[in-house]
């Protein structure tokens, strides 16, 4: 599939993990292709086409002279060759032991039960995509069924309703390996990335340890059903192609920046405000320091102007009212929510720095941040970097804090599930900017 990208990704882990997550992407778009044809979700038919587009890619890959990056090659003594292959081998560990906890374990309630893994056992029992509406129009229609979240994306019980139909039957166990296939893309999609970034292998390795190790990580594979893991990994391996591409103008990363940046809203309804954070990156990047400023200033003063004068109500065509008020804010596709600040710090630093979700990383990242930051802001993107993770947790800040939904921060429920998608591209920036300061270069990347 990556092989059909101008320019060409360098490195072979990049293939494996981007590769999987754009082929399970596409798989669900055909799904719902099919539906739209009025024809059954048939395992064999949805196979074949699949392999006639394998197929035509590869003779089209063939035949187009492609451009790759030349190999990086850095020189790795004994003693880091054995430590990296301890780390591999310590991550196959726990994922062996993650695999065993998918294979024996049925799929978990909450959540899972209540909203995701309910659609994908009625379509494969019916043999097609049945309509999932509001329960006052359930009770009015027939040929249609009602689940809690009815309007979220179908894009994850796809993925469940694609693995069962390759079994014949819904199992409850196998229908979420997936989640397992997708956690080991992001390991391979990051580790990828981390080496065409420069960074030597072992560098890489102990980076990609210390995200595969995540417990919150861990357990969104054990308990899987959940659409969190399939959110982070998109949106994650796509902002760091983001970056990639602005670091070194290689034009498939900015490909995979943009396939996997627009597939966030089909993972959860909220996607498009990630969506929203790689933007202002890109306008991070584009923009001189002093617009940058500007522009940041001015965007405070008006939304202060705003909150004075009461607010603003605007129709949008085809999609419904945008109104944000001192008190309320309603957005087509996410709903209508009241605005009011709530002090849920203690839920946060219980969270963050005292449970088992995220053993010692939120200590070690502001430190690692304060040491490795300075003396970065002149360069186009790294700012585009800071601005970045700053928007990721600003937006965590207004979901917590600023909305309902501090609820759930203080029955610890979502909390650490909404950070986990903004800790892959914490991390790489920590281990790149680490790199920068041991080699103080940048061995850019560039296309030849």
């Amino acid at each position: 599939m990556l092989v059909l990208l101008p320019g060409g990704a360098s490195h072979w882990a990049i293939h494996v993990g981007y590769g999987y997550l754009i082929g399970i992407l596409l798989t669900t778009l055909l799904m719902q292709g099919i539906d739209v044809l009025g024809l059954t979700q048939n395992f064999t038919i949805l196979s074949l086409l699949l392999i006639v587009l394998t197929a035509a890619a590869g003779i089209v890959a063939w035949r187009s002279p492609s451009v790759c990056l030349p190999p990086l090659r850095i020189p790795i003594a004994p003693w880091q060759r054995v430590s990296m292959f301890a780390l591999a081998a310590v991550i196959g560990l726990r994922f062996g032991n993650l695999l065993l906890e998918i294979a024996y374990r049925p799929l978990f309630p909450w959540d899972a039960w209540a909203t995701w893994a309910v659609k994908a056992p009625v379509w494969l029992e019916m043999g097609r995509l049945v309509p999932f509406v509001d329960p006052q129009t359930w009770l009015q229609s027939q040929g249609a069924y009602t689940v809690d979240a009815w309007w979220y994306p179908d894009t994850v019980p796809l993925v469940q309703l694609w693995t069962a139909s390759s079994l014949g039957r819904w199992i409850d166990t196998w229908v979420n390996l997936p989640w397992f296939v997708c956690a080991i893309s992001l390991g391979l999609g990051f580790y990828g990335q981390a080496r065409t970034w420069g960074c030597s292998p072992l560098w890489s390795m102990v980076f990609c340890y210390l995200l595969a190790s995540l417990p919150i990580l861990d357990t969104s594979v054990a308990l899987a059903g959940y659409a969190d893991l399939w959110m982070a990994s998109v949106y994650s391996v796509g902002a760091i192609a983001l970056i990639q591409w602005m670091r070194t103008r290689d034009r498939s990363q900015a490909w995979l920046a943009f396939l996997m940046g627009g597939a966030c809203p089909l993972i959860k309804e909220e996607g498009f405000l990630w969506q929203g954070t790689l933007l202002l990156a890109l306008l991070a990047y584009v923009c001189p320091p002093r617009a940058l400023l500007i522009s940041i200033w001015g965007l405070v003063a008006t939304a202060t102007l705003f909150y004075l004068v009461g607010g603003f109500e605007v129709t949008l065509p085809s999609l419904g009212q945008l109104i944000v008020t001192p008190d309320i804010i309603q957005v087509p596709g996410l709903g209508r929510h009241q605005l009011g600040f709530h002090a849920v710090w203690p839920s946060f630093a219980d969270n963050l720095f005292l449970l088992d979700n995220w053993h010692l990383l939120w200590y070690l990242i502001p430190m690692a941040l304060l040491l490795l930051t300075g003396g970065t802001w002149h360069k186009s993107h790294w700012r585009a970097v800071h601005v970045l993770i700053a928007s990721e947790l600003l937006l965590v800040f207004a979901i917590f804090f600023l909305t309902e939904a501090y609820l759930w921060a203080q029955q610890y429920t979502s909390i650490n599930r909404v950070l986990l998608h903004a800790v892959p591209i914490i991390l790489f920036y920590v281990m790149a900017l680490g790199q920068f300061r041991l080699k103080q270069c940048e061995p850019l990347r560039q296309p030849a």
